[in-house]
C-alpha cells in the first residue's frame, strides 16, 4: 500500500514504533532575508544530529494575503517544516519581482518566527518557479533556483546549486532506529508540456464539471523527472531508513482531473509506483502540495501486483 498525506492513521502506528508523528499544516493562506537563511543552516545542522518527532508540512503561501496558519503551526510544536512549492506566488520572468515576493514572505511575523524556531526545507511547483503550470520551457529557471536556494539558506557547496537538472535534493534525521529520510523531488525542471485539449466543445464539458484543460500525454518523450533524477531516485530508495517521506509538489495518487497532477503523465506515474513498490522496506508516504485542500488517499496492491 503507498499512502499520499496519509498522517492520522499512519500516526498512531508510527507512535507505536516510536519513530515519527506527522503534524499536517494544510496550503497556507525584521530580519533580513540573509540573516534568516543563515540562521536555517544552523538550525539544520542540529536538526540532524537528533531524532524528529513532529514534522509539519504545507504549500501555498501568498506573500499578498494574511497567513494566521503559522500561528497554528508553531502551537503544534513541529521540530521541521517542509515547503511543498508554490512558497510565494511569483508568476513572472523577471528575478527581481520574485525577489520582491520573497521579501513579502520573509517579512510576516508569523514566518518569520517559524524560522527562527525550526528548521524549514523546501521545494519549488509552479508559482515559486515562475509562471503557472510551467516547466521545462520556463527562461529563467537557473535565477528562480538562485533565489529559492538563497531564500532558505541552501549551503553555498550544496549540489542542488549546479545540478544541471534540478533541485532535487534528500535529508536524513535521527539514528538506527529512529531514522527518517524525507526527500524532496523537483517536477518542474525537466517536465515536458502538458497536453491540453483543443476541441472546444470537449472544453466546454470538462468546464462544467469542474475539470481542467489538460489531456492525458501519451507520447513516449512526456516525462515529469527525467532520467538523471530517475536514477538518483532509484539511489535514494536504496538508503537507510526506518521511515521515508517524499515530497511531490503536485497530487500522485489522484486520478485524472484535468488539472496538473502525476496523471497527466501516466507512465510516469507507473514507474513511480514500481519503483516505490521495488525498494519499500520501510513505511513510505508521499505529501504533496498545490491543490487548496487536504485529503487522505491510498492505493491498494491487487492480485497481479
Amino acid at each position: 500500500m503507498i499512502c499520499e498525506n496519509l498522517l492520522k492513521s499512519l500516526s498512531s502506528k508510527l507512535s507505536r514504533r516510536r519513530l515519527l508523528r506527522l503534524a499536517a499544516a494544510l496550503p497556507l493562506l525584521s530580519k533580513s532575508t540573509a540573516v534568516m537563511a543563515a540562521q536555517q543552516s544552523d538550525k539544520a545542522a542540529a536538526t540532524q544530529q537528533r531524532a524528529l518527532s513532529r514534522i509539519a508540512f504545507g504549500s501555498c503561501a501568498h506573500q499578498d494575503k494574511d497567513q494566521p496558519i503559522w500561528s497554528d503551526i508553531m502551537g503544534s510544536q513541529p521540530e521541521l517544516f517542509v515547503f511543498l512549492g508554490d512558497n510565494i506566488y511569483g508568476d513572472s520572468d523577471n528575478p527581481e519581482v520574485l525577489a520582491a515576493k520573497y521579501a513579502k514572505l520573509a517579512a510576516k511575523p508569523g514566518f518569520s518566527s517559524l524560522r527562527q524556531q525550526i528548521e524549514v526545507i523546501a521545494t519549488w511547483d509552479d508559482h515559486d518557479y515562475g509562471r503557472n503550470d510551467a516547466g521545462r520551457e520556463y527562461p529563467s529557471k537557473e535565477a528562480s533556483r538562485k533565489l529559492l536556494l538563497d531564500f532558505f539558506g541552501e549551503p553555498a557547496s550544496s549540489e542542488r546549486r549546479t545540478r544541471p537538472d534540478g533541485i532535487y535534493t534528500s535529508y536524513l534525521y535521527g539514528e538506527s532506529g529512529q531514522k527518517v529520510q524525507v526527500i524532496l523531488l523537483d517536477l518542474r525542471w525537466n517536465r515536458s508540456a502538458i497536453t491540453r485539449i483543443q476541441d472546444p466543445q470537449r472544453q466546454q464539458e470538462r468546464a462544467a464539471k469542474d475539470r481542467g484543460p489538460y489531456d492525458v500525454s501519451l507520447s513516449a518523450e512526456a516525462e515529469l523527472l527525467g532520467e538523471r533524477q530517475w536514477a538518483w531516485l532509484e539511489q535514494q530508495l536504496q538508503v537507510e531508513a526506518d521511515v521515508r517521506i517524499i515530497g511531490s509538489s503536485i497530487q500522485l495518487l489522484a486520478e485524472f482531473t484535468g488539472w496538473e497532477t502525476w496523471a497527466n503523465f501516466p507512465k510516469e506515474r507507473q514507474r513511480f509506483i514500481e519503483l516505490l513498490e521495488r525498494y519499500q522496506t520501510e513505511p513510505i508516504v508521499i505529501i504533496s502540495g498545490d491543490v487548496h485542500w487536504a485529503e487522505f488517499s491510498r492505493i491498494d496492491e491487487t492480485a497481479n501486483g
